[in-house]
């Protein structure tokens, strides 16, 4: 038997190299090409409308919730101001021992919070010769208006016919 030549004079051994693979492998690598090329293009139009809706929804909600933490950090710091000045008038009014008899009110500018006034109280108390002292500091807010806290001690006062004379003996309430 003879070996056949086809044209060119070429075997057909040699003609596999130049031919092309099968339709099926090469439809394969052509969707594969295709994928590759529709995930490089871009975005979508729906999937553009679908994130500006979802911020749409979103940051208002987050606006919101900033501004209310904003709103809730200042009220705690002025609650957190005012009762450190107001136990610190408290303080100042039992050892001076102005309770008894000086000013039961003021602001607190020369401390560098003009925003803050206070105001004390002595009232008595269920037992001879204790007294409660109150000393409220008051703040405005523009939100919720006028704000206060308290603070309150009981003080004992030493009667003339006791033999430390007439001075003050504080103690806190719980």
């Amino acid at each position: 038997m003879k070996a056949r030549r086809h044209k060119g004079g070429a075997s057909p051994r040699s003609l596999s190299a130049s031919v092309p693979p099968c339709p099926r492998a090469s439809s394969r690598s052509a969707s594969s090409r295709r994928a590759s090329a529709r995930r490089n293009r871009g975005f979508t139009l729906v999937e553009v409308l679908a994130t500006i809706l979802m911020l749409a929804i979103i940051v208002p909600v987050a606006m919101q919730a900033v501004s209310l933490a904003t709103g809730i950090s200042g009220a705690a710091r002025h609650r957190a101001e005012a009762a450190a000045l107001a136990e610190s008038q408290l303080a100042f009014l039992m050892t001076s021992g102005e309770w008894q008899t000086g000013t039961l009110q003021g602001d607190f500018a020369q401390q560098g919070f003009p925003e803050y006034q206070w105001y004390a109280s002595v009232g008595n108390w269920t037992e001879a010769n204790v007294q409660q002292l109150d000393v409220m500091v008051l703040w405005t807010t523009p939100r919720r208006g006028e704000e206060s806290v308290v603070v309150s001690t009981l003080v004992y006062q030493l009667g003339a016919d006791d033999s430390t004379g007439d001075a003050a003996a504080t103690g806190a309430t719980p």
